[in-house]
């Protein structure tokens, strides 16, 4: 369940990357959660930047353009309001795995709070209404995040280092 949807998931820091990946658990394949002890994130040169806005012919937000032949559409999610909240909470509930995919390539944008997967709970379970769901999912986080929902776009990345670490323990 995740803002965007099924896709690769990128933020713009080391360190962002590294303080968000040693807080999540490890999900198994029957849904349990363990608690994460060692952690790897893989490093990439990659500008979305270059991709998106190199095209002149095409310089607003949310438009389709065309790069090296590929047609990409895009959006972005430059703050946490409703319509933020809506799409997270319509990919969090259908798109968990590319059941009802948006068809959104790259997606710019911020995260939802730090407990958006209790709050889909809450909602499924009917402790929270939809417009409770809402409005917590609008709570602000620090931290951005790139979707990509393309291959192609995935086939550009370049690794350029994998940084291993473990989580301190509290």
């Amino acid at each position: 369940m995740l803002d965007f949807g099924a896709g690769f998931y990128l933020t713009d820091t080391l360190a962002r990357a590294s303080s968000y990946i040693s807080r999540v658990p490890i999900v198994t394949a029957d849904f349990r959660t363990i608690r994460r002890t060692e952690w790897a994130v893989m490093e990439y040169e990659f500008n979305p930047y270059k991709l998106l806005f190199g095209n002149p012919l095409s310089p607003d937000e949310n438009e389709v353009t065309v790069l090296n032949g590929l047609n990409l559409k895009y959006r972005n999610f430059p703050k946490h309001d409703e319509e933020f909240a809506k799409f997270a909470f319509e990919n969090r509930l259908h798109n968990v795995c590319n059941e009802s995919p948006h068809g959104i390539d790259i997606i710019w944008g911020v995260m939802s709070d730090n407990f958006p997967d209790q709050i889909m709970y809450d909602y499924k379970d009917g402790t929270i209404s939809y417009d409770e769901a809402i409005d917590k999912l609008q709570k602000p986080n620090s931290m951005k995040q790139l979707f990509i929902g393309n291959q192609r776009i995935c086939d550009m990345l370049v690794l350029k280092d994998v940084h291993f670490g473990k989580v301190e323990n509290n």
